[in-house]
């Protein structure tokens, strides 16, 4: 049975980067702003796709640029078309839309900026874009690019916010302790090495009294699988196996981290690796440099 073809809109027409097809709508009377499911524009699906001369018709002919979707299915809202572009990395397309007038530190409902997802993706390009066009470094609220970095493991671009202003010393949910006693739960000696160059306290407790070598441990008892795509489209699956924190107790321990400080429950990091009952932390957290 062959497939039945929809009809073709204004925004199916952007979608797929038909300049003439959208200009024969507006010609028509439909408005460069027209909304449909979701508040989503011609714009927005222009911006997504990376139609870069698209966009610039529609803005050419007074597209609002910072036009905001609704949160919909589970899906946050609040996007503007640079927040898409940066989504999908179209590098062209973001710098075309800051070069009109875009605001880059506009948020998604979910609180994050298109620095935070430009961080988080590993495009220090479009990270470094983005700053030069006024994104903040520092967000607000639930923003924090350097954060984002760090928790994609993308080493490089947490090096350039930190110099380009972003601090290091904020609080971070969900326990309130520092970017050290987030980072040290993800199994990630570099950055827990960058983190503590940068003099964080090795020994710094969160709301619940837990250190970073607390969270290193606790990770130990861990497993993460995850999808990962690479430029070339093509995707493998990564896991993080429980001895992959071993690097990152080692670090902290090297650091000075003491195995004997307690949180809230009365359990030191050793406590935990007992409870555990994992021979290889406990021996580790037994050496003398711990004592």
């Amino acid at each position: 049975m062959p497939l039945v073809e929809l009809p073709l809109t204004i925004w199916t027409a952007a979608k797929k980067g038909l300049l003439a097809e959208v200009q024969r709508f507006v010609s028509e009377g439909i408005s460069v702003d027209a909304r449909s499911r979701g508040d989503v524009t011609p714009l927005h699906e222009a911006a997504h796709a990376g139609h870069a001369s698209l966009v610039e018709w529609l803005l050419d002919k007074g597209a609002s640029i910072n036009s905001r979707t609704q949160s919909e299915r589970g899906y946050p809202g609040a996007e503007t078309p640079l927040y898409m572009a940066v989504e999908m990395r179209q590098s062209e397309t973001v710098q075309l839309l800051l070069k009109r007038g875009a605001n880059p530190n506009l948020k998604s409902s979910d609180g994050t900026s298109a620095l935070d997802v430009a961080a988080a993706s590993g495009d220090k390009d479009l990270a470094a874009l983005l700053v030069e066009n006024g994104a903040r470094v520092n967000g607000r609220g639930e923003s924090n690019p350097l954060l984002s970095a760090l928790c994609a493991k993308h080493l490089e671009i947490a090096q350039y916010l930190v110099s380009k202003g972003a601090r290091t010393d904020v609080r971070v949910a969900p326990l309130g302790g520092s970017l050290l006693n987030l980072v040290a739960g993800c199994k990630w000696r570099p950055g827990v090495e960058f983190l503590l160059s940068l003099g964080l306290d090795v020994n710094g407790q969160d709301n619940e009294g837990g250190t970073p070598l607390h969270g290193a441990v606790m990770s130990f008892a861990t497993r993460k699988s995850e999808t990962v795509k690479m430029e070339s489209g093509d995707r493998f699956m990564v896991t993080e196996r429980p001895e992959d924190a071993l690097p990152v107790v080692e670090c902290l321990l090297e650091a000075g981290a003491s195995a004997t400080v307690r949180d809230r429950h009365g359990l030191t990091p050793l406590d935990y690796a007992i409870k555990m009952r994992t021979q290889v932390l406990i021996d580790l957290l037994h050496s003398p440099r711990t004592s």
